[in-house]
C-alpha cells in the first residue's frame, strides 16, 4: 500500500491510498466521518488478487482538503470524476471501474453511475444505499437530532484509542487504525475529528435529502448489496425488503449477501468481503462488464 495526494483542477487536494496491479480497477469510497484506511483489508485483499485499487478520502475528510462548501453530491460527484481521469493519467486507474461504497459512500457511488454510466462496470454497496433517511425521520430536526456525530469534546486522544483498541478487540489490526484515523491528536492531547462537526451536519443533509428508491431503479450498471445482519439501525427485516423492492424494480443485474457483523463491515470483515467482490466479478453480476 502506497498513498499520495492529487490536486484537482478546482484547487482541491485529495488524498488517498493505492495498491498497483492489473486489470480490473477498483476505486473504494467510505461513509460519513469516515476514511480511506478504512478500507485496508479490503484494499490489500484485492491487491493479492491481481487488481488495481484506489482507496479515496473525500473532501472533508480524512487527509483531504475541508473547504466550507462543496458537499453536495453534483459537487462530489464532480470530484470523484476529476479525480479517476488524473488517477488514470498516472496509470493507478483503467478506463472503467468497479465502484465499493459504504453507508453515506453508496449514495456518493450511486449518484456517480447515474450520471457516468460508461465509467462503471458495477456498484457495491455495504450496509447502505437502500432506504430513504426521511422513511424513518420525516422532518429534518428529527434526523439532526438522531444522528448528530458524538461530542468528543475534552476526550483525550490517548483515552480515545484505549476505548476503540477494547470496543474493536474482535475486529482486525487494519480496522483500529482505520478508526483512529478518523482523528487527530491537537496541541492540548485532545481529540478532535478530522471531519468537523458543522461540515458533518450538512452532509447528513444531503444524505437525509437523497431517496435511492427512486435512484436505483434508474441505474445502467450492476449492483450488488453487502449488508450487515444485527448491526446497529435498521432491523434485517427491514433492510431485507428495502432491497428486495430495489432489486425488483431494477433492469440491471444485482445481487445481495448478508453478513453478521458491524455497520463498517468492510473493516470488520475484509476477507469476506473482497471475496465476494471477487465472486461477483468473475461469474457474477459484474463478469459481463
Amino acid at each position: 500500500m502506497e498513498f499520495d495526494y492529487v490536486t484537482l483542477p478546482n484547487g482541491l487536494q485529495l488524498h488517498y491510498l493505492w495498491w498497483e496491479g492489473k486489470a480490473p480497477s477498483v476505486l473504494l469510497v467510505h461513509g460519513l466521518a469516515s476514511n480511506a484506511k478504512m478500507y485496508q483489508g479490503v484494499g490489500q485483499t484485492l491487491h493479492k488478487s491481481g487488481l488495481k485499487v484506489v482507496s479515496l478520502d473525500q473532501r472533508g475528510h480524512g487527509k483531504s482538503d475541508k473547504p466550507e462548501a462543496g458537499y453536495d453530491y453534483e459537487t462530489l460527484v464532480s470530484d470523484i470524476h476529476e479525480f479517476l481521469i488524473l488517477m488514470r493519467e498516472k496509470g493507478r486507474l483503467t478506463k472503467k471501474i468497479l465502484l465499493v461504497g459504504q453507508s453515506f459512500g453508496c449514495s456518493v457511488v450511486e449518484n456517480y453511475a447515474l450520471r457516468y454510466p460508461q465509467d462503471v462496470t458495477g456498484l457495491v454497496l455495504i450496509d447502505g444505499g437502500y432506504r430513504s433517511l426521511k422513511l424513518d425521520f420525516p422532518a429534518w430536526d428529527e434526523c439532526a437530532a438522531a444522528l448528530a456525530p458524538p461530542n468528543f469534546q475534552n476526550q483525550s486522544f490517548k483515552s480515545l484509542s484505549n476505548i476503540l483498541t477494547n470496543h474493536l478487540s474482535e475486529f482486525p489490526d487494519s480496522a483500529r487504525e482505520g478508526f483512529m484515523a478518523n482523528f487527530h491528536e491537537d496541541e492540548e492531547g485532545f481529540a478532535n475529528s478530522n471531519l468537523p462537526r458543522h461540515l458533518h451536519m450538512v452532509i447528513l443533509h444531503e444524505l437525509w435529502k437523497q431517496v435511492p428508491e427512486v435512484i436505483v431503479p434508474k441505474l445502467r450498471v450492476p449492483f450488488v448489496f453487502i449488508t450487515a445482519l444485527n448491526s446497529n439501525g435498521h432491523s434485517s427485516s427491514i433492510k431485507k425488503s428495502a432491497i428486495a423492492e430495489l432489486r425488483r424494480n431494477a433492469n440491471v443485474d444485482s445481487a445481495e449477501y448478508w453478513i453478521v457483523g458491524h455497520h463498517d463491515l468492510h473493516a470488520q470483515h475484509p476477507i469476506e468481503v473482497s471475496e465476494i467482490i471477487m465472486q461477483e466479478m468473475t461469474k457474477g453480476a459484474f463478469a459481463k462488464s
